[in-house]
Formats: C-alpha cells, structure tokens, sequence
C-alpha cells in the first residue's frame, strides 16, 4: 500500500527542478560497429546492461544474438557505467563482430527506458527488437520473429519465452495467452520477445523514461500498441530470462506501485512519447492532474531515485506536490464489466478522452483482484443487474466504501423471470427498488431510456450509447487480410434467437446465389452443435466456423483477418428487441463489410443512403440484396457511406458530456477517505480470517478426534490379534 510522505516544514519549498532526458545523455560516448556505416540492416537489437559482466550473464546474451541464423541485424549496446569489466567485454565483441555498436554512460543514469531511447535513435533497421542482458536466446528467434514481421508488417509480433528461477523454469509468458485487451490489467508479453516495426514506434510512440514507468516501460509500451495497432502470437520459443533469479535485478530492487499505474499510463498522450519528443521529457514531475494515490506513489519512488547523481538537486515534494496529497484534482470512475462488445462499443471511444480517470475492471477476475482496483475509484459503471452473480462482489465493495454506482443497461430489465436469473425481479415495483442501489442508470439506446422512464424505474436515466471510434476502426484495418480474390465471403451475427430465419430465409438464399458465384459462409461455432436450430448451410455452400471469441478486440481482429464482404443480421425475436442499440454498424465498420439487415426497431430510418441494406423477409429478397452487393466497387462505396454514416451517428462527443457530469459530481477520494477505505477492508479480511480460523480449527478438532478412534481401534484389533 502506499506510504503517503508526510508534511514537515512550515516555510515554503523551493519548485523542484525539470529534469531532462536530454540532460541525463548529454554526456554518453558513441561508438560505432566497424559496420555502421554500411547499409542499413532489416533489424535493430537495442541491449541496456547494467553489472553483468562478472557473473557471466552479457557474455552469454551477446553470444546467443550474435550466433543467430538470422544474420542481418545490428545489435546496439547502451552500457550504464558499469564497473565489473562490461566494457572490455563488449569491446572485445565489437572488434570480432562489426554489427556490434556501443553506448557508454559516464555516470549511471538507472532508467532502462533512458538507454532504449538512445539506442533507438542510432538504429536504423526496419523492425525493432529488444534484447536484455538477463536474457538468452534461442539460435533461430530472430528468423522466427522477422518471418512473421514482413508477414504482418503492421503488426507487433512476439514468441513466447521460459521465465528461470532458482529452482529452475517457474512461468512461462506469451504461449497460453489471455485477450490482449486483456493488456489493460495485466502484462504478459515478455520484452525480448517482441519484434515491431519501426513505424509503429513513430506512431504512438517508445518507452516512457519517466522514473513511475521505470519497472513498466514495456508493459505500458504493449498497452499502447494494444490500443492501435494488431498483436500477433507465434508458436516460436524465443529464449530464456534468468533477471527473476537475480536479486540485482530490476524487477527485484525498483519500487512500483502497481495500483496507480493505470491512471499515470492516461496522465500522457502518445505524441509526449514520441522519440523525437521523448529528449524533453521530465522523468521527475508530477503528471498535471492525478489523484491521491498518484501522487504519493510519485513522491515516495522519487525517494528512491533522490542518491542518483541527476537527481540531488531535485527536491522530492515541493509545496505544489505537497498539496496534492491532500487535495486530489481528479476523480477516478471505474468501469466494470467484461470484455464483450457492449463494453467495448459504448467506452473504447473514451479511453482517450478520459485517459487516466477512467479504470476497467473485469468483474470475470478473482475477487481480491477486483477489490485492489476498487479501492482507487471514485465511482463505478457497471455492467450489469445487482442481482447478478458477476456484479454481486463489486457492488458489496462498493457499499461498503460509500463509493457511487452507476448501472449500464442494454436490456429491458422488465421481463418473465425464465431464461433469466432466479433472483431476477420481473414486477416493475420490484425492479424499480432493485435498481435504487444505483445513483443513476445510463441506457444504451434512447427506446431504452423511455422504457425505463414508461415504468419510472429510475429518477436519473442518461443515454450512453456505442460511440464510434477511430483507434478501433484504423487498427483493423491494419490486420494483415487474408486473400480471396471471386469469392463472396459472407460473415454471419449469431443470436440464439435469429436460427429459424437461418434454415427460413439465409440458407435457402446462399444456395440460389452459390449456383453463379463462388459463396463462403463465416459464423461462430456453436458451444453446443446441433442445439438451438443450429446446423451449417447445406452443400454445396462453403462455411467455415470459428471459435467464439473471448474479446470484442479478438473477435475484431479474427474475423477481419478473413476480409468478410458482408455481414448478415437475419431477423429474429426476442423479449427486449425493440430496444437495442444499432451497435452491429459500427462492428460492420470496423471489419469493412457492408451490413445487410432487417427492419427492426434498431435500423429504423437507417438505409442504403447510410451504407446500411435491408432485407424483407423471404429468400427471394435476401438474394435479391446479396446479389446486388457482390459487386466489389459497389461495397466500397456502401463502406464510404457507412463510415460517415457511423462518424456522425455515433459521436463519442454525447458519450463524453454525459461521463464529465458524473466526473463532475464525483468527489475524489483524499488522503484520510483512501485510509478509511483501507482500514474498512483490513477489518474485513481480518474477520474472514478470524472466521476461517475457527472452522479450521473446529475441523481440525474433529479430525484429532476420528484419528484418536481409528488409533484406539487398531490397538484392539492388534492385541486381539495378539492374543491368539
């Protein structure tokens, strides 16, 4: 937990001092391989060292980088004033092997990021790739790494590596992987995995060399590529990193304070951390707005930093940052949710907006992991009923620190309890007193506000529906796609409740247009074949299924990966049809095909005009609109309308207004509110612990007692044995 630096003097401090990225290298010593000056090579291996010259560590990295199969790369060295014989270590590499240049700080600067920056600007290779000298490589990673770059040129490309400890190989990191929007809450892509090119690093920018991102820089690195452009996995071991079995390491004596990482990732925008930028950056101020939290976690890793040469002019409060401890300028509002499409469509538009204020947690994670991240938020949206098994955790946290809720609904909360859950109330009154745990509901669609307003279930109803956003469509539309010159490949939504129009109206369709054109169907495998209505199109249709998405971003990048032409909603019914949102243009747009739709509530008033086809009911329309559609160039020109269609239809503008009227009247939490907060959940695990000590021990009570039997018992048994 945060240790909140106390306030001493009564005079005033002087303001601390900038301290410069440009000012901490203005003195490092440049030294070019025999080879710099020749062409540039396909790929830059940037390696930082610090003291691992005496136990062997660098001469093994250089080693394992310069014995690649992959031969044309340059490997820049960045040496942090090392005094254990690194120097002469990379110096006898350089004269055996002109790739080899070099970096020497004259004093030790202590910032990693500080050294890739310098790195970076002496490269010159199309792809960057990051080597420590903690890690070891296999003799064919980089051949791996650069086949799968040149074959998604606008992708970060990783393997997967073995994490070595004491005891030997304890994790491994990049093989069974978790969405990578999953990225926003945890890291787990190792660093000298990662292949990118260069242009993705002059786009949202490099490593942040500000002393809070110190133990991070790479995590937040992933969050923003992430954030715009495709991550692709391969099934390559890259090598083995031993920092994890070091005590020098940097993960092992740098401070982090994890809990407050987010807000400072949204403190900056990516143009801060572009490299041309990046030498006027301050590594030891304080972000302008920040919280409570933020704030002190800032203070207390300046202490760390405060014996640095750099940093002994530099005062660690001055009045300004003593004042924040005190007095937060910056609500924090929690979005809780999972993350499915609906989450994703109303509040991706915003991360940018919002940057730091806005914290997402994913109420799938375990209930420690939920409460860490409520513990610093002011407010929370969440996704969900309060009778919910999912929202029941955050909404007891919540109640328990006085913290404000808000519900996001997408459905009509007013339905027959069957195919719902067992404590769902379907009476309005019960609803209405259900919903009064929230401070305010924020409906997606504006039928759903009036449903709510019909029923007076709630006295502060605002509409905060899907909102278009730019990152999410120009990062698709970066996905490597895969061929299919004359075929028409068509994607296909699955609601368990459109199946009958698939065998009624789809199917019979695709069969009349599969009898002059080359047709592919592309749709979600069931998690139950056969059930449900569902069955594949009938031959000779061609139908691919794919695995259901566990991301609204896999789901994304999958599918536009195959390059569907359109996407197909068929009709259907359900309790709540009439209010839902429209939010299936926006995922059209963002795979680049053409909606075909029927007229249900949600598309009324919307058509060709909007890029957006209507199909009455029948096979003999569908074909109809399929047919017209297969045209190529006539796509294109839906596709244009379609995205200035969305742009204005779904303006993140109205979503950002009604998100600054909670921040608005949101109190931030202070210094003494975080400590009650604190406290509150101390007592509680205190009691959770006291409780489970005494069923242990009642248990163990009763164990002692069976085992006293069972002994007793074979003592009997053996002297009756005895005895005879």
């Amino acid at each position: 937990m945060l240790d909140a630096p106390q306030s001493t003097a009564q005079a005033s401090r002087p303001p601390t001092v900038a301290i410069k990225v440009a000012d901490l290298i203005a003195d490092t010593v440049w030294s070019p391989g025999g080879g710099h000056g020749t062409a540039s090579p396909e790929l830059s291996i940037l390696l930082p060292t610090f003291r691992r010259g005496a136990d062997g560590l660098l001469q093994r990295a250089i080693e394992s980088i310069c014995r690649q199969s992959f031969r044309d790369f340059e490997l820049i060295v960045v040496d942090d004033a090392s005094t254990d014989g690194s120097a002469e270590i990379v110096r006898n590499w350089m004269a055996r092997d002109g790739r080899i240049s070099c970096l020497t700080h004259p004093r030790n600067i202590g910032l990693p990021a500080v050294s890739e920056l310098e790195a970076y600007l002496k490269s010159r290779g199309k792809f960057i790739g990051f080597a420590f000298d903690d890690f070891i490589y296999e003799p064919g990673a980089f051949e791996a790494l650069v086949a799968a770059a040149r074959a998604n040129p606008d992708s970060l490309v990783h393997g997967y590596v073995q994490m070595v400890g004491w005891s030997g190989v304890h994790r491994v990191l990049g093989q069974e992987l978790p969405p990578y929007a999953q990225l926003w809450q945890e890291n787990f892509i190792a660093n000298a995995s990662v292949l990118m090119p260069r242009q993705i690093v002059e786009t949202i920018g490099f490593y942040d060399p500000h002393i809070m991102a110190t133990r991070n820089c790479d995590w937040d690195l992933w969050r923003r590529v992430q954030r715009r452009f495709p991550i692709v996995p391969i099934p390559a071991f890259i090598g083995r990193e031993f920092g994890s079995a070091r005590s020098d390491s940097l993960g092992s004596t740098y401070p982090v304070f994890q809990d407050v990482m987010s807000e400072f990732y949204g403190s900056r925008d990516d143009a801060t951390l572009l490299p041309s930028r990046l030498p006027d950056r301050d590594v030891w101020a304080l972000p302008e707005k920040t919280s409570f939290a933020l704030a002190a976690a800032t203070i207390n890793v300046r202490k760390f930093f405060k014996d640095k040469s750099w940093a002994r002019k530099a005062q660690i409060a001055d009045d300004a940052d003593q004042r924040r401890l005190t007095q937060s300028n910056r609500p924090i509002i929690g979005v809780a949710g999972s993350l499915d499409a609906m989450t994703s469509l109303c509040f991706d538009a915003l991360r940018d907006r919002f940057g730091g204020e806005l914290r997402f947690i994913d109420l799938r994670a375990p209930q420690a992991s939920q409460t860490r991240h409520l513990l610093f938020c002011d407010a929370l949206i969440v996704a969900g009923m309060p009778f919910e098994d999912r929202c029941r955790h955050a909404m007891a946290v919540c109640k328990n620190f006085g913290i404000d809720v808000y519900q996001l609904a997408d459905e009509d909360p007013i339905r027959p309890a069957r195919g719902s859950s067992e404590r769902a109330p379907s009476d309005p009154d019960d609803v209405k007193q259900a919903l009064q745990v929230f401070k305010g509901v924020l409906a997606i669609s504006p039928a759903l506000v009036e449903r709510y307003k019909a029923n007076a279930l709630h006295a502060n109803l605002r509409l905060l529906g899907p909102a278009f956003d730019r990152a999410t469509m120009d990062k698709a539309h970066r996905v490597a796609v895969e061929p299919h010159l004359g075929k028409l490949r068509i994607g296909l939504t699955d609601d368990g409740f459109r199946r009958k129009s698939l065998q009624d109206s789809l199917y019979p369709a695709l069969l009349r247009l599969s009898q002059h054109r080359d047709v592919e169907l592309v749709a979600t495998a069931p998690s139950n074949p056969g059930a449900d209505g569902w069955a594949p199109p009938p031959s000779p249709v061609a139908s691919r299924s794919l695995p259901r998405a566990s991301s609204y971003d896999a789901f994304i990048q999958g599918w536009r990966a195959l390059g569907i032409d359109l996407l197909v909603h068929p009709e259907g019914t359900s309790l709540d049809i009439d209010h839902k949102a429209p939010g299936l243009l926006l995922t059209a747009l963002y795979l680049g095909a053409v909606p075909v739709v029927c007229d249900e509530a949600a598309f009324h008033g919307i058509g060709e005009d909007d890029g957006v086809l209507k199909a009455a009911p029948g096979a003999a329309n569908l074909v109809t609109v399929l047919e017209g559609a297969s045209d190529p160039d006539r796509r294109v020109e839906l596709l244009r309308r379609l995205e200035r269609f969305c742009v204005k239809r779904f303006d993140p503008e109205a979503s950002q207004r009604v998100l600054q009227s909670i921040c608005e009247a949101t109190r931030p939490a202070d210094a003494l509110s975080h400590q009650a907060r604190l406290h509150s959940e101390y007592a509680r695990l205190f009691y959770v612990a006291d409780q489970a000590a005494i069923q242990l021990n009642s248990r163990a009570f009763k164990l002692a007692m069976k085992l006293r039997r069972l002994v007793n018992l074979a003592r009997h048994a053996g002297r009756a044995l005895l005895g005879r």
